[in-house]
């Protein structure tokens, strides 16, 4: 059984390139006991939607006239 220190690096990993079956399990079978893990993944993928839509100019601000 994965640490909530583990999962947490595999979440972080497995965002940036693929992981192994074994820790794809792992990974899977911890989020489904793991609230607390389960709501990191989800705030590390919204982070990133909002940081991707901001680095191709996409944020309100950005978008208004003055």
């Amino acid at each position: 059984m994965l640490s909530c220190y583990q999962a947490t690096r595999l979440i972080s990993q497995a965002l940036d390139e693929k992981i192994v079956l074994s820790q794809h399990v792992q990974l899977m079978l911890h989020l489904r006991m793991c609230d607390g893990c389960r709501n990191f993944r989800q705030q590390l993928a919204d982070l990133r939607t909002i940081t991707s839509a901001f680095v191709r100019g996409e944020n309100e601000n950005q978008n208004k006239v003055t």
